[in-house]
């Protein structure tokens, strides 16, 4: 290390190079470090047997000690095994590589590390250009430059630059070099090719530096892009008249195949349509259509118009094969055992009744439509008839649904598919005109309410809370507060259908008497008691109390207990309150039903504000309604089970609506 430490491509640790082993090489790659600890013991080399032998025989005895074999004394021992060098070694390694390498033929990849990080779309300049200098690219591109990096035999240069020699003259292209730019020797190559570099577009350029040798024409960068754009040039004007001259060609050549396409599918169609020839001539003309259209496939997507008329007219005539068999097997079959093989047999056979057949296949197809519709016309007619005497809804569908099924059709089926093409409300009214007729009270109830239904949701807006003509003025009823300010008469008055938590100074409803709108707010406080918006000691017992009133009370007292409930429903933040209102309308509409005045109101509420539009509710209220209702106020220690049963069951009543549809 002393030796070279002045060598400007040596490097040593200053601060440690007295008891260091470490030093670096400055290549022209860059600097490479190396650790000379273990370096004799790496390159530690078997001597030559010769060299040992010699030494063996010295006359010095210490010499011969030093050479003794230590697992054998004599010299002989190192003639029993030849010993390989590590110089040896690698001879023999590199031999086998280059072997290898010998046999294939090996392309060389330059792969470059674009980051320490192992990210994708992230280059670090730097790292990337110490490898490509390191490596040798930028010298092996260097010594590349001072040659001839373009080279390209005498025949490929002069087909590859010839058309810089065309000029265009009105009509098509015509080359200025001798022989209109074609050779066959190799010495008319030469020639052509120093023609084409005599050429004014090229000769201006004062391309001295391009050699033309025995075999190849040899030229640097500069001359190759000058060469390329002038040829580019005249590609952009040859390339387009070319390409239009060759579709021309081939578009008059794809006519001419569909003429004789046409001329095919034709004759053999005619023939099947005369009954004069079978599958196999459509399947021949077919075949010889693609022949002829064969690789223009992939150019023109079209194809004859008669070739999808002639695959159409092919697979019924093959269907008609498969149905002849099929039907022959179904003639002896049970048709009440497999209606639905003769139903799509005998659809299958309608669809294809255009297409010639014979007198066999005729006859099978009219026997099984025939026994088809024997059977279909026993089960069905009997059904059909019933439903429409009855007007029932769902048997007329089902009817409706296996005729269309089998195909078939009659008086009956006809009518039902008339009646049940009606209106809602237009069917609803013949099933009520005919429950009447057949005394059915049951399904006279339920299409009444379902009558009555539809008209509510036709005319739901009229017959909104807010809207309700029983109601007092909300002005006026602001104005009845005693001792209040101007501002807290217009949060009354906005606030009078509203969820509040204070008890009322006056009734919602108009009443007839001072005494009556005395008990209504006394009822109030018992609403807001059972929902939990005021503390009571026993919740039940007021709604006991609520319903014991409402049921030796006027009817304007019960109109005033739905509008109050519906109240403090309407915005209540509280969803223990709500549940405990939709409780408490539940036992009112349990125990009485609302006054006519009030009916269609709170059946629009119903539908619009509770829970699964009110179908729990609007039962109760039906049952009350064509039932009589309890009439008898329930004990308060069933209210709490009661309740519970009836906010949990989902189960409707004889009067729902579940078949009139949504709201």
């Amino acid at each position: 290390m002393k030796y070279h430490s002045k060598d400007p491509g040596f490097k040593t640790d200053r601060l440690r190079s007295q008891d260091s082993t470490a030093f670096a090489v400055i290549h022209y790659a860059g600097e490479v470090n190396y650790d000379a600890e273990g370096f004799l013991v790496k390159n530690k080399d078997t001597l030559f047997p010769d060299m040992t032998e010699l030494m063996l025989n010295a006359t010095d005895a210490m010499t011969r000690n030093l050479f003794q074999d230590k697992s054998n004394k004599k010299s002989s021992g190192f003639r029993g095994k030849k010993r390989t060098s590590l110089g040896g070694q690698f001879r023999k390694q590199l031999n086998k590589l280059m072997k290898l390498l010998y046999k294939c033929e090996p392309w060389y990849i330059r792969c470059v590390k674009s980051n320490h990080l192992k990210k994708p779309i992230l280059f670090e300049n730097q790292m990337c250009l110490d490898q490509l200098r390191y490596s040798g690219v930028f010298e092996a591109v260097k010594i590349r430059k001072t040659g001839y990096p373009f080279r390209f035999t005498h025949r490929a240069f002069a087909s590859r630059f010839r058309p810089i020699s065309l000029k265009f003259n009105g009509s098509s292209f015509v080359s200025s070099l001798s022989n209109n730019g074609r050779c066959s020797t190799g010495d008319e190559d030469v020639e052509l090719c120093k023609e084409i570099l005599n050429l004014k577009k090229i000769k201006t350029q004062n391309f001295t530096s391009i050699q033309i040798g025995r075999t190849m024409v040899m030229y640097r960068a500069h001359e190759h892009h000058v060469l390329e754009l002038l040829r580019h040039i005249a590609l952009e004007k040859i390339v387009p008249l070319a390409q239009r001259i060759a579709r021309g060609a081939t578009a008059r050549r794809f006519y001419q195949i569909l003429l004789q396409c046409g001329v095919l599918l034709t004759t053999a169609m005619d023939k099947a349509k005369a009954g004069k020839a079978d599958v196999s001539v459509l399947d021949k003309a077919l075949a010889n259509c693609a022949k002829l259209v064969g690789p223009m496939r992939g150019m023109y997507a079209t194809e004859h118009p008669l070739t999808k008329e002639c695959k159409e007219l092919r697979f019924k005539m093959k269907e008609w094969v498969v149905l002849e068999k099929l039907y022959t097997t179904l003639a002896q079959s049970n048709v009440l055992e497999r209606i639905p093989d003769f139903t799509d047999a005998v659809h299958r056979g309608k669809l294809i009744l255009d297409v010639p057949h014979t007198d066999q296949q005729t006859k099978l197809f009219k026997t099984c439509e025939e026994m088809l519709e024997n059977c279909v016309s026993i089960k069905l007619d009997p059904l059909a008839d019933e439903a429409l005497y009855t007007l029932d809804e769902k048997k007329m569908n089902d009817v409706l649904t296996e005729a269309k099924e089998c195909m078939y059709t009659s008086t009956d089926i006809e009518e039902i598919e008339r009646v049940l093409a009606l209106s809602e409300a237009d069917l609803t009214k013949m099933q009520l005109k005919k429950a009447i007729e057949l005394n059915d009270p049951q399904r006279r109830i339920h299409r009444e309410v379902a009558l009555k239904m539809m008209y509510l949701r036709q005319n739901a807006r009229q017959f909104e809370f807010s809207r309700f003509a029983k109601l007092r003025d909300p002005v006026d009823y602001a104005e009845a507060k005693f001792m209040s300010f101007m501002r807290n008469k217009t949060n009354l008055a906005d606030g009078m259908l509203k969820f509040a938590s204070k008890p009322l100074h006056i009734s919602l409803v108009e009443m007839t008497t001072p005494a009556e709108s005395k008990l209504a707010v006394k009822m109030f406080k018992n609403v807001l008691g059972y929902m939990g918006d005021r503390k009571y000691a026993n919740p039940p017992q007021l709604a006991t109390d609520i319903l014991t009133q409402c049921i030796s009370g006027s009817e304007d007292l019960r109109v005033e207990i739905f509008c109050q409930i519906m109240k403090q429903l309407n915005g209540n933040p509280e969803p223990t309150s709500m549940r405990k209102g939709h409780e408490l309308m539940a036992l009112c509409l349990n125990t009485f039903r609302p006054p006519d005045s009030v009916e269609n109101v709170v059946s629009v509420y119903l539908v619009n504000h509770f829970p699964n539009q009110g179908q729990q509710w609007l039962s109760e209220m039906h049952r009350a309604q064509y039932e009589g209702g309890s009439q008898t106020p329930m004990d308060s220690s069933s209210i709490p089970a009661w309740a519970n049963q009836f906010m949990a069951s989902t189960k409707r009543s004889r009067y729902s609506m579940a078949d009139t549809g949504t709201w």
